[in-house]
């Protein structure tokens, strides 16, 4: 049976690298100025992702917010018209259609809502995977509710200044956003 044997280290910097490792490696003050810089770089690189973390935050209560400015003016304008197409590219087909039936529920009533947007405050946006967001909003609109048929006329009833809490949710589609559901806080 034959043995093998390892071949002896002949390059200098591989005698360099093993005594410094058995050398430093014993010593405690190395070891705790090793454990030191490792916890600074590991410190520095939560700290960053901290930051980018609120940036990106920040960001995306800006393009949720941006989102709702555009959605929310086209809402009032699908319960005026009585035509939720008003609402295409910016609610998803299931939201449309809950507009629509509210709207239709209106009109069996003989009444047409004509809301105008005023005002909006969003209060929390939180993100799941960067592909979906629940957000909580504080929302003025002006409500006149006109009898069908009869939208130059006087209004049945107005309330002007509402203001609503109103809790959504929203999916990322083709690199925007999409209202998937939006319901009033009673």
């Amino acid at each position: 049976m034959m043995t093998r044997t390892k071949p002896p280290r002949d390059s200098e910097p591989d005698r360099v690298a093993e005594s410094a490792a058995t050398s430093k490696s014993g010593n405690p003050e190395f070891r705790r100025a090793w454990v030191a810089c490792v916890a600074f770089a590991l410190l520095a690189v939560l700290t960053a992702c901290g930051a980018s973390r609120q940036e990106r935050q920040e960001d995306l209560e800006g393009e949720i917010r941006t989102v709702l400015l555009e959605y929310l003016p086209a809402l009032g304008e699908a319960y005026a018209s009585a035509d939720s197409n008003a609402l295409l590219g910016l609610a998803a087909d299931k939201e449309r259609a809950a507009v629509e039936k509210r709207i239709q529920d209106l009109l069996q009533e003989g009444r047409v809502l004509h809301p105008t947007f005023k005002e909006l405050t969003v209060e929390e946006v939180n993100d799941w995977n960067w592909a979906n967001a629940f957000v909580t909003t504080v929302e003025v609109w002006d409500l006149r509710v006109y009898a069908s048929g009869f939208e130059d006329g006087d209004p049945i009833s107005q309330e002007l200044g509402q203001r609503q809490r109103v809790q959504y949710q929203l999916k990322r589609d083709d690199g925007g956003w999409l209202v998937l559901f939006r319901a009033i806080q009673e």
